[in-house]
Order: C-alpha cells, then sequence, then structure tokens
C-alpha cells in the first residue's frame, strides 16, 4: 500500500499505474540513448578485435539493430609484383594490398595512366601485347559504389 506522505492518504491503483510510467520513463532513458550509439571494431597491434564507441579505423558493427555496415576500409599499403611469362611482350601482375582486398572492393589495373583493364574482384592481371620500352603500371582499389579508395604507387615495368 503506498501512501501520500503529506497528506497521509492511500494511493489507489489507478495512481499507482500513474506514478509508475513516469518512473519507467526516467529509468529507461539512459538506456535508451546508449543503444542509439554505434559500436566499432578494429583489430589492435596484437591482431585482437576491439570494440568501442568510438570510431578508430576500420567498420561500424552495430546501430539501431543494423548488422555491419561498412565504412570505408583504409588501405595502408598496396604494392604491385610482376611475373615473366614465356611470351616476351607479357606479363602477370600481382596485387597486394594491407589490408586484403574487401568483399565488394575492386581492383583498376592502369598502364602510362590509362585503364589497361577495368574494376575487377581479382589480384591478377595479365598483360599482353606491351610494346617495347618502359611503362607505368598502378592499381585503383574502389568500393561497390565505384567511389576511389586507394591508389598505388606507380610502378616500372620495362619491356626488351
Amino acid at each position: 500500500m503506498i501512501t501520500d506522505n503529506l497528506s497521509g492518504m492511500v494511493l489507489g491503483s489507478h495512481m499507482k499505474r500513474l506514478l509508475l510510467l513516469p518512473t519507467l520513463c526516467i529509468l529507461l532513458l539512459p538506456t535508451l540513448v546508449l543503444a542509439n550509439k554505434p559500436i566499432y571494431r578494429w583489430l589492435d597491434q596484437q591482431g585482437n578485435p576491439v570494440f568501442s564507441d568510438q570510431p578508430k579505423g576500420e567498420r561500424r558493427v552495430w546501430n539501431e539493430g543494423e548488422k555491419a555496415s561498412l565504412y570505408p576500409i583504409k588501405y595502408q599499403q598496396v604494392r604491385l609484383v610482376s611475373y615473366h611469362t614465356e611470351t616476351p611482350n607479357q606479363r602477370i601482375i600481382r596485387v597486394y594490398s594491407q589490408p586484403k582486398l574487401q568483399k565488394g572492393h575492386t581492383i583498376e589495373l592502369q598502364l602510362n595512366r590509362d585503364t589497361y583493364q577495368s574494376s575487377l574482384h581479382s589480384q591478377y592481371f595479365l598483360l599482353h601485347h606491351l610494346p617495347r620500352g618502359h611503362h607505368k603500371i598502378r592499381a585503383l582499389i574502389r568500393n561497390q559504389n565505384k567511389t576511389l579508395l586507394h591508389t598505388s604507387r606507380p610502378s616500372t615495368l620495362n619491356i626488351p
């Protein structure tokens, strides 16, 4: 039984319910505010996953019940390695990226600043019928919207 301290009156069940609702709202308000903040995930220097409400890199994991929305991945390093084939004016180019190429991201290969092969979700490219001389090649990583995320340093390719 609940009594009003000022008048000493006994409060009815209807009045108890009216008091309960604002009390619950006040108690649950901080939980609702915290639940609306995104949770971020990244790897520490030892490779262990870290979860926080402060962004520190790559992914937003949860926000208001949504599943793993990705922030743009920051590629720290993209390098190109050239492999010879039996054909003199042909090369295989392997693109290495750190972190690894993410789902939905593609690599475009440029030769002398022109697109040689359009965006592919592959890290291997076959360059054939290359004219003699020195050529500059570079890789461009794009997301699913074709937004440029990273450009490698140009590498020199010599075709004797």
